[in-house]
């Protein structure tokens, strides 16, 4: 028996980050992407990878932050401040997408980041 996690969910700690960027643009914070057409600004957090390594204790956690909005400004503004976010509580950014346009359901304009990192289940750091 073990007195650390056998999984670890960093979703809640990645929305408490997110809720508090530093900006006027209002927005809304979703796990699920939008089904229709969105209104105002939506981030939508995604858990991509939550694997074990060889080491029972470390965890190898990713995710995947997307910014939508109407307009590109508006995700152009959010995203340096949702990279900033997930880099102030561990996590690195692994990738990061061209910002598209989707001419469906009323378009709109995304913006794809992935952050991951391990964790040591032990402490509940993030480590490389």
């Amino acid at each position: 028996m073990t007195d650390y996690p056998g999984m670890i969910d960093a979703i809640p700690q990645i929305r408490q980050a997110l809720a508090s960027l530093n900006t006027t643009l209002p927005y809304t914070i979703s796990e699920q992407w939008p089904r229709a057409a969105i209104t105002g600004n939506l981030i939508t957090v995604t858990e991509i990878t939550n694997t074990s390594t060889g080491w029972r204790c470390v965890d190898d956690l990713a995710y995947q932050i997307d910014v939508w909005a109407a307009e590109a400004d508006a995700v152009r503004e959010l995203t340096p401040l949702v990279n900033d976010a997930l880099l102030r509580i561990g996590f690195r950014r692994t990738a990061s997408q061209p910002l598209d346009r989707y001419d469906k359901n009323g378009g709109y304009f995304r913006k794809a980041l992935r952050f991951g990192r391990k964790i040591d289940k032990r402490f509940m750091r993030l480590i490389d």
